[in-house]
């Protein structure tokens, strides 16, 4: 690098500083600069007729100045050179001042230079070192990208209340053990940021310093560590029906973790932020700490210790349940008896007897079965407590009526309050037939009980003589006629009497709804959507009967077309091809230039036809 500084010109003369630089000593942060002075002649000169002034060139004089004489060859004249060494900013920048000069010739007068600054080749000087996230306890290496291979370096690094030397005299990297200890720093957080400084030194000089911030996180294996019995987990009944069971019972206990948290120990100033207890993925936290109901007979929950970084560690424990279901009535009965329990129609007491399954829970859980009546309309009273497995009296010492009907009940209770019952209706005495006392009401196969009411026994069936089918159509209808006699016709017979076409078949059979006439008309109609005409042709589906003389028939169709949300009418475009033997409909439908019509359709038909 280099530069030529000039005065003005005048009859093609002028005077001049040169200057380049020669070399650069980064261990010294020096440059050599060679510099030299003089004039370019643009005609000749004699005896004393030259003259230039001092020079300077970073505030130092390099040349005097003088006078010269005889220059007629019209080439250029050094007056002074020399070098010039220059010692650079301490971040290895410099900027070089080349100071004003003059000259003076004979006949011409003065040539004048103003200062000039020029900002010379920096200097590489500190390294900056180069470090990525570290982990504590874990080794990272720090690059130094010297920028002299006789340059070494001090590394210190400062984290929190920290600060301590990492190495000295390190060439081009170093690998670093971060220290555990940092850790105690930060006991609330899991990573934190420190300051790695680099001092660069030529030989015993320090010729510069660089900072860079880097961030150390807490490794997992910092997490807490528990002693046994550090976490226990029991069944918490509390609240439930199993609140006095001392077991797990399934659907009912939820489990209950306690920790002991002098047998919990944090690391590096760390403390237990919380304990927590999950299941099914649910987590609550406490001590002590509980989840939710437990409906299965076999469980895993995880009790956890979280400590003040969000660093945890945890142990599962199994969990056996004893397994519970409601109880259930096996093999239940209801029916009337006599004062012993036995099965007697008139009998003037209502026994019952039913079995038991239910969960015995490791005998922790009973049954209780209990019976109940009611007149009908009536409210059940307070009940009998009655054995499993054996006949017992509902009605205890009471004695019922065996002209009225009851309603009795069985309820099996079990420890947890959750029952089975079982209903009955207990039936009169049976007898052939009963006349109601005042008679106003009358039974067959049982008691009569309302006034102005014909019962029948539930297990009595009605049969009427002379008739297998109370819906069969009768073979001959009674009518009056104008002379006011009775007289008997058959559905044909009075119809022709009517002398009027009826109707003798209707119905729905696909998108047809459809009139078979007597006197042979066969009258149709419905509608067909969902489809996509492609190239103006359709056809229906067939109609419910086949048609006969089909060109005497009489067709009416109607359309829109696009979708349901999007749909417009589309008349007098549609031209009807023709009725088929079968009953079925051909469509041809047109856009208005003439086209075949397309796309999404729905066509209505109406059509008038005959089927004899």
């Amino acid at each position: 690098m280099g530069e030529t500084i000039k005065t003005d010109v005048k009859y093609k003369s002028y005077f001049w500083v040169k200057w380049e630089v020669q070399e650069q000593d980064t261990a010294s942060n020096k440059s050599t600069i060679a510099w030299s002075c003089g004039l370019s002649p643009g005609e000749q000169y004699y005896t004393n007729a030259i003259r230039m002034s001092a020079v300077t060139i970073g505030g130092v004089e390099v040349y005097a100045g003088g006078t010269y004489s005889d220059i007629t060859d019209y080439k250029d004249r050094t007056f002074g050179s020399g070098t010039l060494e220059v010692e650079h900013d301490g971040d290895g920048s410099k900027t070089l001042v080349v100071g004003a000069f003059s000259g003076w010739l004979y006949g011409n007068g003065d040539y004048n230079a103003s200062s000039r600054s020029f900002a010379l080749p920096t200097i590489p000087r500190a390294t900056t070192p180069g470090i990525g996230g570290v982990t504590m306890g874990e080794t990272a290496h720090i690059s130094l990208p010297r920028a002299s291979g006789g340059f070494t370096h001090t590394l210190r690094y400062v984290f929190g209340g920290a600060a301590e030397t990492i190495a000295t005299g390190v060439a081009t990297g170093y690998d670093w053990l971060v220290p555990e200890s940092l850790a105690a720093q930060i006991p609330n957080a899991a990573s934190g940021k420190g300051t790695l400084t680099c001092e660069t030194y030529s030989g015993s000089t320090c010729i510069g310093t660089k900072s860079v911030t880097f961030t150390a996180s807490v490794p997992g294996s910092m997490k807490p560590t528990v002693l046994s019995g550090w976490a226990a987990v029991s069944y918490d009944n509390s609240g439930t029906a199993a609140e006095n069971m001392a077991a797990w019972v399934q659907g009912y206990s939820k489990a209950k973790a306690t920790f002991d948290g002098s047998k919990v120990t944090c690391r590096q100033g760390a403390g237990v932020s919380k304990f927590s207890i999950t299941y099914l993925g649910k987590t609550t936290a406490g001590n002590p700490c509980r989840t939710e109901t437990i409906s299965t007979t076999g469980a895993t929950v995880r009790c956890t210790v979280t400590d003040s970084r969000g660093l945890t560690a945890w142990e599962d424990f199994s969990i056996s349940l004893l397994e519970y279901a409601p109880p259930a009535l096996v093999g239940a009965d209801l029916f009337r008896s006599d004062g012993e329990g036995v099965a007697a129609d008139g009998g003037a007491h209502i026994a019952g007897v039913a079995r038991a399954r239910y969960s015995e829970l490791g005998g922790l859980n009973s049954v209780t079965l209990k019976g109940y009546w009611k007149s009908v309309g009536g409210g059940y009273g307070a009940g009998e407590t009655l054995t499993v497995g054996a006949v017992g009296l509902v009605t205890g010492d009471v004695e019922i009526s065996a002209d009225r009907s009851y309603i009795a009940l069985l309820v099996l209770t079990d420890s947890l309050g959750n029952s089975a019952r079982y209903e009955e209706n207990i039936p009169t005495e049976k007898v052939a037939f009963h006349l109601k006392e005042g008679g106003k009401g009358a039974a067959f196969g049982k008691a009569a009980e309302t006034e102005g009411l014909l019962e029948l026994a539930e297990d009595w069936h009605l049969k009427l003589t002379g008739a297998t089918d109370l819906n069969a159509a009768a073979e001959k209808i009674a009518v009056l006629d104008p002379g006011g006699v009775v007289r008997y016709r058959t559905k044909a017979e009075l119809l022709g009497d009517l002398a009027a076409d009826y109707i003798v078949e209707q119905g729905v059979s696909g998108i047809w709804t459809y009139r078979k006439w007597a006197g042979g008309i066969l009258e149709y109609w419905g509608k067909e959507q969902g489809f996509t005409l492609e190239d103006g042709w359709h056809r229906s589906p067939a109609a419910p009967l086949a048609v006969v003389n089909a060109e005497n028939s009489t067709v009416t169709v109607t359309s829109w077309y696009g979708t349901d949300d999007n749909r417009a009418a589309r008349p007098n475009i549609i031209t009807c091809g023709g009725l088929y033997e079968d009953g079925s409909v051909s469509v041809y439908d047109r856009n208005p230039d003439g086209t075949p019509g397309t796309g999404p359709r729905a066509y209505y038909y109406h059509v008038n036809a005959r089927w004899k």
